[in-house]
């Protein structure tokens, strides 16, 4: 991560960050996929048949849940740069909404969100209330390092103040 200069020479964009959910997010999954997996290659090393058709429906469960969590990940990313944050949605069609840092100098708090297996495995959500209020709250979803996410974002909205 590259640190936010306190005084930028120009009022370009630079881009400091670039998220994605956590493949920790999706634990359960790709555990599910790689225990099938495994299941089915220590099954064939063994000797052990299996029929044709229960082999092919296990691979593609497997298969499927590792899929579908790589495909969610790539769905979603946020860009934070020094003066918004961008959301990118979509892999085919996709769909872009900029936050500016601007407005968000009137965000009262910024909340971090994790639970207790989010704490040990480091991700987390990071809960932005746009409006002052919660129920009107843009949110970093399942995101890597969240305090170091928060502490940027911080410091990114206490420029933003400064210059007004």
């Amino acid at each position: 991560m590259r640190e936010l200069n306190e005084e930028p020479d120009n009022d370009e964009a630079k881009l400091l960050m670039s998220l994605r959910r956590s493949r920790k997010a999706y634990f359960i999954e790709y555990i599910c996929g790689f225990v099938l997996l495994l299941l089915l290659t220590a099954l064939y090393f063994k000797g052990i048949d299996i029929p044709p058709g229960v082999n092919y429906i296990v691979s593609g469960i497997a298969i499927i849940a590792i899929a579908s969590a790589e495909i969610s990940r790539q769905v979603l990313r946020y860009n934070i740069y020094n003066t918004k944050i961008e959301v990118i949605k979509g892999v085919i069609k996709i769909s872009r909404k900029n936050i500016n840092f601007h407005p968000l100098a009137f965000v009262p708090d910024i909340t971090l969100k994790q639970s207790l297996p989010q704490r040990i495995l480091n991700y987390g959500t990071v809960d932005i209330p746009l409006s002052g209020s919660h129920t009107d709250a843009f949110e970093l979803k399942d995101i890597d390092q969240p305090a170091v996410v928060l502490e940027l974002l911080e410091k990114l909205i206490d420029t933003a103040r400064k210059k007004k």
